[in-house]
């Protein structure tokens, strides 16, 4: 998964993915966090952009997460400039 697809967003994007198991049962649970496109840089092209294409880029980013094998997702995921 590309986190850092200068097609899509200004500043290079990070993600982690923690995988938990249950010491008893053995239950794993995966945990992603991620800090989504947006901010003070991605907004300034972004806004060159439509809000389809802001929301089209930052659902990349999560679906990426998920596509990993995230159960559970967490971060900052940086409001809409127009929002």
């Amino acid at each position: 998964a590309s986190f850092n697809d200068p097609t899509r967003f200004y500043t290079g994007r990070v993600a982690l993915l923690n995988k938990f198991r249950h010491k008893e049962i053995g239950t794993v649970v995966a945990v992603g966090n991620v800090h989504l496109a947006g901010g003070k840089y991605d907004e300034a092209v972004g806004l060159e952009q439509s809000m389809v294409e802001i929301k089209e880029t930052k659902t990349y980013l999560l679906d990426q997460l998920v596509k990993l094998g995230a159960h559970i997702v967490a971060g900052d995921f940086n409001s809409d400039a127009l929002a």
